[in-house]
């Protein structure tokens, strides 16, 4: 079921004057076990006229099934998750999907917490506190295929 905001995109970018290409939308799955916090982030992540979110997840193995099924170019995903947390799902998604690329994100924010995003394989680090401002930049890195410093 399309959004309002995905029908207006969709009518807008109908409307280009020929020549002009569509922009093609980051195909996104989002997971964390905080059922409220991904509600929240899908709603904001659907008014990026950029970002598509295709599924979510709230559990580890939900998300290795989501990835496996619908093979998406973004997982954000959260670090601190029971069972399956998102430094391990970093690291496996990263190696066996490398199309996939991975962003994690916390409510904690640390230099060694960052470090254990870059050394997971995770190409940037969404702190939830500014997730409107860091998704911003981390989509940029995505799109341009940049490592996180």
């Amino acid at each position: 079921m399309a959004t309002a905001v995905q029908s207006i995109y969709t009518s807008h970018t109908a409307q280009q004057p020929t020549g002009l290409t569509e922009v093609k939308r980051v195909r996104t799955i989002v997971v964390d076990d905080s059922e409220t916090f991904l509600q929240v982030a899908c709603e904001l992540l659907e008014l990026n006229p950029l970002v598509n979110v295709i599924a979510r997840a709230e559990k580890g193995g939900q998300a290795i099934e989501t990835v496996l099924k619908l093979k998406p170019d973004l997982v954000l995903m959260d670090v601190h998750m029971p069972y399956l947390d998102g430094f391990t799902l970093a690291w496996f998604f990263t190696n066996r999907f490398p199309s996939a690329r991975v962003v994690l994100m916390s409510s904690e924010d640390t230099p060694e917490l960052r470090q254990a995003c870059v050394e997971s394989g995770a190409l940037g680090f969404v702190h939830k506190e500014n997730f409107r401002q860091d998704f911003r930049a981390a989509l940029r890195r995505v799109c341009s295929g940049v490592e996180q410093s």
